[in-house]
């Protein structure tokens, strides 16, 4: 079907060629910070909400290395009037 690829060497699927995220998205997913924010490459729309996980999720070097480089990222923004909600107690 157009738009699909051939699953490579580290990807993990289902029965039914579906990829379900809780395979590698942390088991504390309400641990987390959020914000309204913009895209990080042109045209920086300011569309996105981020999410960011307390806790990181780690890959494997090899598949860090397949990610291709970000073209037009820009530099860190200040908040100026964004908040960022903190969905946790602190210890």
């Amino acid at each position: 079907p157009p738009g699909s690829r051939e699953l490579g060497e580290h990807d993990e699927c289902e029965e039914r060629g579906q990829i379900n995220p809780r395979t590698f998205l942390p088991r504390g997913l309400h641990r987390l910070f959020r914000y309204e924010g913009s895209l990080t490459t042109k045209p920086f729309d300011q569309i996105v909400r981020w999410v960011v996980f307390r806790d990181p999720i780690l890959v494997r070097k090899a598949d860090a290395d397949d990610l291709p480089e970000p073209e037009h990222a820009r530099e860190v923004q200040p908040l100026d009037r964004r908040y960022v909600l903190r969905a946790f107690d602190l210890p």
